[in-house]
């Protein structure tokens, strides 16, 4: 039974993988925008602050789509299908630090792209058609498919689990039979769950008095602002001898997470603050 879990799972990770590395065509948009070498340097290295509450709120929404709450629901409910115990934790921890990297990397191109096609162009973006427009007299047919075809990819990969980590969330938290390795008469509740978000998903798409571009751009800011909650849970977890056994987290993991957590406090904080204003 867990060999066909693992199988099942197996495939699911491949395909995954396939459209993660599609993705890779961000890097080339980047590279085909041609941005300048020295300015690019320049505001990579040398932190940029601002005080007003839109720099905040984009910091914060930046934060929120790099550590996304979602996705800590989704890996380790993954992990634990595929993977079945904690003996594997070091390939597990390999396999985070690449996913990583590979991930902040395309989110870095992504912006240079972004600023140099769309930016630069002072283009208003408010829907998928809008952005279409902006991009071809900008960024040329060439550049325009290649990031035409990153977005389509980033659709396909987000639904699934975006919707997967809502039906593992709250199947976890009502003891609900989980995981995409169970029929639907298995895990009732889990399924349900899933479509319906999807549903609700395509239900907001449809309402025309909601921008989709909005509600992406202020989904992350909610993300951002749940970080510190949920960093506070994992480190607490994390140090809890009882419940990690020897997989404590390290004094370096306790340190770079509170980091987080305090940055991500101290933007949302600046938020509040200066919308109560």
């Amino acid at each position: 039974m867990h060999r066909e879990v693992y199988l099942k799972i197996a495939n699911l990770s491949v395909h995954y993988l396939g459209m993660t590395a599609v993705l890779g065509v961000y890097i080339i948009s980047a590279i085909i925008a041609r941005p300048p070498l020295w300015a690019l340097l320049q505001n990579t290295f040398i932190p940029h602050f601002e005080t007003s509450t839109a720099w905040a709120v984009a910091a914060l929404g930046l934060m929120g789509t790099t550590i996304s709450p979602y996705l800590l629901f989704w890996q380790a409910s993954e992990e634990k299908e595929e993977k079945n115990s904690v003996v594997q934790a070091d390939e597990v921890g390999f396999d985070t630090a690449v996913g990583m990297a590979w991930s902040n990397l395309l989110a870095y191109t992504m912006i240079i792209a972004g600023a140099m096609m769309l930016h630069k162009a002072h283009a208003d973006i408010q829907d998928i058609s809008s952005l279409s427009e902006a991009l071809k007299p900008v960024a040329g047919p060439f550049a325009f498919s290649l990031f035409a075809i990153g977005i389509l990819v980033s659709g396909f990969l987000a639904i699934p689990v975006l919707a997967g980590s809502t039906a593992y969330a709250v199947a976890d938290t009502f003891g609900w039979r989980e995981g995409m390795d169970n029929k639907v008469s298995d895990a009732k509740g889990f399924y349900i769950v899933f479509i319906g978000s999807l549903i609700v998903g395509d239900i907001i798409d449809l309402m025309p008095q909601i921008s989709a571009i909005d509600a992406l751009y202020y989904s992350q800011v909610i993300d951002g602002m749940l970080i510190p909650v949920l960093i506070g849970i994992a480190i607490m977890i994390g140090r809890n001898r009882a419940i990690m056994g020897k997989y404590i987290s390290t004094r370096f993991e306790n340190i770079f997470a509170s980091l987080a957590m305090v940055v991500t406090l101290s933007f949302s904080g600046v938020i509040l603050f200066q919308w109560l204003l």
